[in-house]
């Protein structure tokens, strides 16, 4: 059983508080303050991995990208002219090179400060959207009304 005393400790005192608490409590603010400054709620070093993990990914996909852009967009042409499949070739193209040259600006900078995080992310989100609204164009623009038409736009939004 433990021995009560009749004094009360004074836990303001540094001789209170034993160096392992302190090193406790001092772990416990830098994760609260990390958990706070980060963007989803996790530390920042966690939202650094998930952003690495997505600018890593669209770089290895990227030549398979490629080669499905130039496939969808010659298909086009089958149904729509020329020069409309291949606006929208070159439109799409352009994008997804974006995407490839600010990933691997991404990757080659070092981890930094939760602000900077927030806008690699925000650029991300921004890019795959003007990506999905390329995709979508495609759609929007009829290509025509025949059957094969209508199986090429399945075909179309299927890869979405």
């Amino acid at each position: 059983m433990p021995a009560t005393t009749s004094e009360p400790r004074e836990l303001s005192s540094p001789a209170a508080v034993s160096p392992a608490r302190r090193r406790l409590a001092a772990q416990h603010v830098r994760e609260a303050r990390d958990r706070l400054t980060s963007i989803s709620g996790t530390r920042p070093v966690f939202d650094y991995e998930l952003l690495r993990q997505f600018a890593q990914n669209r770089l290895s996909a990227s030549p398979v990208i490629l080669v499905l852009v130039v496939t969808v967009g010659l298909l086009s042409s089958l149904w729509t002219s020329g020069p409309t499949s291949g606006v929208w070739t070159a439109g799409a193209l352009l994008i997804h090179l974006v995407i490839i040259r600010e990933c691997r600006k991404f990757l080659d900078e070092t981890p930094s400060t939760a602000a900077n995080l927030r806008s690699w992310r925000m650029r991300f989100i921004m890019l795959d959207l003007f990506f999905g609204m390329a995709w979508t164009f495609i759609l929007i623009h009829p290509i025509g009304v025949d059957e094969q038409s209508g199986t090429f736009m399945l075909f179309v939004m299927l890869r979405q």
